[in-house]
């Protein structure tokens, strides 16, 4: 007696007989069998993650101190509490910075005008240097006609 199935995933063909099969036959069944597990066993997990667990096996997994990995889930008011107190420190930090900005800002306005003040002195100073340049060689020429 000769059965023909089809596999919903390979399309293929595999022949039982009362008999006996050969390696190809056995070999498509086998993977038939073990691809149809698989999917039972994903399906399985996604939906009833307990499967097979008695009462006392659950209970165990659920007990015990959270890992450092899990303390989100354990406790989110505590990282938020982290958070606010983190975020006020970079707020006062914040602060301090834009203070001794705003001083370095001034310090440096004074500068300038300081600067700008050395550069109109050193160009008044050259002018009486040309002036006074001017006056000896006029006076040197007075004397060079006497």
């Amino acid at each position: 007696m000769t059965m023909v199935m089809a596999s919903a995933s390979n399309q293929k063909m595999a022949f039982y007989s009362s008999t006996s099969n050969s390696p190809v036959q056995r070999r498509n069944i086998q993977s038939n069998a073990s691809n149809k597990r698989k999917r039972i066993k994903k399906h399985r997990d996604q939906h009833w993650p307990n499967f097979g667990m008695t009462k006392s096996n659950s209970s165990k997994t659920f007990k015990g101190t959270p890992r450092a990995e899990d303390t989100k889930k354990w406790d989110p008011k505590r990282d938020d509490q982290k958070l606010k107190e983190n975020n006020l420190e970079l707020k006062e930090k914040n602060l301090e910075l834009r203070e001794e900005n705003l001083q370095l800002k001034e310090e440096n306005l004074g500068l300038r005008g300081e600067g700008q003040r050395l550069k109109d002195e050193i160009t008044r100073m050259e002018r009486r240097e040309l002036e006074l340049c001017k006056e000896n060689e006029t006076y040197c020429f007075q004397l060079a006609e006497k």
